[in-house]
Order: structure tokens, then C-alpha cells, then sequence
């Protein structure tokens, strides 16, 4: 694999997104000069300038400088001006998922991947392999609570990457290692089949060096081919699993089960997060660890004290009696995956109903989805759809979040952000939970939700 040469200049277009402040900071962390632009002023921005980076807010051909490579991720546009002045000027355009994986030669690579989970599950297996005196690297598309940071380059021989499928590049890591989730069609922008996301899959597989891990409840991931060269280790509620999830109940704290692998004596596992599928990221992770020579009892332990990540079911506080969360699911899938956590909640305290902001994220995912939404909504007590989060996609002529919310039981199209939250407000009570939810901007609204709730007090 091509590697960065040492100490070199890197010019990132968009550094503060997710998938690239991290990569930005290990690099900066490894001795290379790093620069980046974004298109407004954020959190991130700031951070990565507190370490050295050079950064600018707005993209002129100017910033790229004396640069020798330029990365890019999937968002950027070709019209974008420091990309077309780099093209010009012959410098090396780089994707993100190749910077990444050029940071992974020299420590055992564990690429987790999967339509839903991924984050949760990556961040999870961070977070033990940290508990367990490992020091991992780690690049992760949401900060991780207990690590505090989304990326980290760690003194250990392990780099944890979350390895996003949108547009196949993460064929690019090769890892050792890698998780597989679940496959479902998603991404309907690049991919026009479930066909064709289960042949990325299987390349994907393929590229692995040591051992894959799959989950055998998902009918499509159970079904992947893994070359022979590979261990094959399998987990699930299913009992043709190596890694056997049983006895799984909901408490008020989160979710229990316990773990057996192979016919040996099982193991408690017990989480701070809620829901099965939770459960099942768990059991990835400690599928994962056996798969690395951990004991399975220093895996489940640690893996208890995972305390999630940011915009994964992440409590934002409570006004008037009622408890505001905000959740990144953007798919049907995790939609209702989320929904079902919640009333999982609720169920602990045996009172109060579920209200649920929803903002749909691009327009072809909602002209692919707009009944899978619907249905999903409809297991809230109350819904409000709000306008769709673009995502720099160009509106689809008859398509609007309007759909959702006529198909949705107890549902209602807002579009004006002060309304929302005006509404939702007004119609909870004390002990009922709103649920933010989206990939977009959405989460913006958890603390004015909780300001508008106090205003009542």
C-alpha cells in the first residue's frame, strides 16, 4: 500500500466532518503537517485548531497551500474550488477511507462494519480493549463518553475503525480483522440493489487477513461468503452461534443477558444501554475479543462499563418531568430499533408516552423509504416530521417528508423548527420521553426542547 511520506503537508476538504477531524488529528498527532477547511465554524473546528492544525472556514483554491496531498471524503463536490485547484496542479487527491488506511500498516486492524451498529459496536471495542490496558488507535464517527474523543492515536498494537460501506471505500483498509453487523440496503444514492451491497460485503470479507465475525441472526450477513483463509466466528441469539446471546431482559439501568461460547459455561453480560440490539453490538465485541486471545469473562466485565456514544440514545437532559433524548437512526431499521429502546424505558417506570421529532435524512434515502418511515413512526404516540436534511443532495421532484407524515399514524408535517418544538413541547407531560431523531440537524434541538419545557415549570 502507497503510505504518506513522512512529515509531508495534508490539506483535508471538510476536516471537521466525523469520518475526518479524527484521521486529521492522528496525522497531525504523527508528525504530518495538516490544514483543512469547512464550510462554517463548529466545535470540531475549533478543537483541531487547539492542536496545531491549521483551518479555515469556507473552501478558496488558496488554502491548499504548498500541499502534497489533498483528501477528500464522499461529500465533497468536484466543483468544490481547493479541489479543482489541486486537480490542476497535479497534487495527489486522496479519499478518506484511503488516509485512514494508510494509518493502519504496523498495528493489528479491526474494521467493524454493517448498515446499523457499526458506531456503537466499534466505540464498544475502543472502549474495552482502553479498559483492558490495550492503548488502541481508534477513528470513530461519534465521540465516544467514557474515552471522551472520536479518534486517538494510542501506544498499543490495536486500531479500532469504524468502516462506513456508503461508497465501497472501505475496501480500502484490508484489516485483520472485521465485523459484520447486518447488511441491509441503505444509501439508495450509490447503491440501486440489496444484490449490490451484498457483493460489497463479500469483497469486503474478502480483504480481511485474519478473522471475520458475523452476526448469525441477520439474514443477510449469515449468508456472506468468508474465504477458507479466514476464521469464521459467529454470534447471536441463534444456538448454531460460537457466541450464544440468552435470558436477555430490560432493566431500568439497561439490558442483561448472559454469553456462552461453544458449549462452555455462560457468562453474565450486563450493559447501561438499552435495547436488543444493543445487546447484540455487545456480542460482537466479545466475539471479536475471544477472536483476539481475551477472556471471555475480562470481556464481558469491561464491556459493562461502556457508557455509549454521542447521538446514539444520548439522554440530553430532563424539563418538566420529561426526559428528551436524541438518536442518529436515519433508517427504518434503526428507527425502530430506537423507538423499541425507548418504550423499553418507559416500560421501567410502567407511565408515559412517546413523542418523537423525526428529520428525514437526504431525499433519495426518503424516496426509497417513505414506508418503511412511515411504519416505523407509527409505533410513537406522537410524531412530528420535519423538512428534509439535504445533505448536499438536490431535491427529487415529488418527494417531501410531507409523505411520511400522512402515512404515519398520529403523525403531523411541521416545518418551521420554532413550531416543533413549540408543539412537542405543549403535548408531552410529565414522565413522557421525546425523541429526536436523524442524521442531520435535528440534534440541534435538543437543548431548546429542554428550554421550552422549563419555561413551564
Amino acid at each position: 500500500m502507497t503510505l504518506f511520506t513522512p512529515g509531508s503537508r495534508i490539506h483535508m476538504i471538510g476536516i471537521a466532518g466525523s469520518g475526518m477531524s479524527g484521521i486529521a488529528e492522528i496525522l497531525a498527532s504523527r508528525g504530518f503537517i495538516v490544514s483543512g477547511s469547512d464550510e462554517k465554524e463548529s466545535a470540531t473546528l475549533t478543537s483541531l485548531a487547539s492542536q496545531g492544525i491549521t483551518t479555515y472556514v469556507g473552501h478558496d483554491a488558496t488554502q491548499i497551500g504548498e500541499a502534497q496531498y489533498v483528501v477528500i471524503s464522499s461529500a465533497i463536490r468536484e466543483s468544490n474550488p481547493e479541489l479543482v485547484a489541486a486537480r490542476a496542479r497535479g497534487i495527489e487527491i486522496v479519499r478518506r477511507a484511503s488516509a485512514l488506511a494508510r494509518l493502519l500498516p504496523g498495528k493489528f486492524s479491526v474494521a467493524v462494519a454493517g448498515t446499523h451498529g457499526k458506531t456503537t459496536t466499534s466505540a464498544m471495542l475502543a472502549q474495552m480493549l482502553d479498559a483492558l490496558g490495550r492503548d488502541p488507535s481508534f477513528v470513530i464517527g461519534s465521540k465516544v463518553t467514557s474515552l471522551g474523543v472520536s479518534a486517538r492515536e494510542g501506544r498499543g498494537d490495536v486500531f479500532v475503525v469504524e468502516a462506513d460501506e456508503s461508497d465501497g471505500s472501505f475496501l480500502d483498509y484490508r484489516p485483520d480483522g472485521a465485523i459484520i453487523t447486518n447488511v441491509e440496503l441503505d444509501h439508495v444514492d450509490n447503491f440501486s440493489s440489496i444484490d449490490e451491497v451484498v457483493n460489497l460485503f463479500t469483497q469486503f470479507i474478502a480483504t480481511a487477513r485474519d478473522f471475520v465475525v458475523i452476526c448469525a441472526d441477520d439474514p443477510l450477513a449469515s449468508t456472506l461468503t468468508v474465504p477458507t483463509k479466514l476464521r469464521r466466528i459467529t454470534y447471536g441469539f441463534s444456538e448454531s452461534s460460537d457466541l450464544v446471546l440468552s435470558e436477555i431482559q430490560e432493566l431500568a439501568e439497561g439490558v442483561s443477558a448472559t454469553v456462552q461460547w461453544q458449549g462452555e459455561s455462560p457468562v453474565d453480560l450486563t450493559l447501561s444501554l438499552h435495547g436488543r440490539h444493543n445487546a447484540l453490538n455487545a456480542a460482537a465485541v466479545v466475539a471479536s475479543a475471544l477472536a483476539m486471545g481475551i477472556d471471555l469473562s475480562d470481556a464481558a466485565r469491561v464491556v459493562a462499563g461502556f457508557t455509549g456514544t454521542s447521538r446514539r440514545f444520548e439522554v440530553k437532559g430532563s424539563g418538566a418531568g420529561v426526559t428528551v433524548i436524541d438518536d442518529y437512526g436515519h433508517h427504518p431499521t434503526e428507527i425502530e430499533a430506537t423507538i423499541s429502546a425507548a418504550r423499553a424505558v418507559l416500560a421501567t417506570t410502567g407511565r408515559g408516552r412517546l413523542c418523537v421529532i423525526f428529520q428525514p435524512h437526504r431525499y433519495s434515502r426518503t424516496a426509497a423509504f417513505t414506508d418503511g418511515f412511515s411504519a416505523a413512526l407509527s409505533k410513537a404516540d406522537r410524531c412530528f416530521v420535519m423538512e428534509i436534511y439535504s445533505a448536499g443532495e438536490d431535491p427529487l421532484p415529488g418527494v417531501s417528508s410531507q409523505q411520511i407524515a400522512e402515512r404515519a399514524i398520529n403523525s403531523t408535517h411541521i416545518s418551521d423548527r420554532d413550531e416543533v418544538i413549540n408543539e412537542a413541547s405543549k403535548w408531552v407531560e410529565p414522565g413522557d420521553l421525546i425523541l429526536t431523531l436523524g442524521a442531520g440537524d435535528v440534534t440541534d434541538l435538543g437543548p431548546q426542547i429542554l428550554s421550552a419545557l422549563k419555561a413551564r415549570i
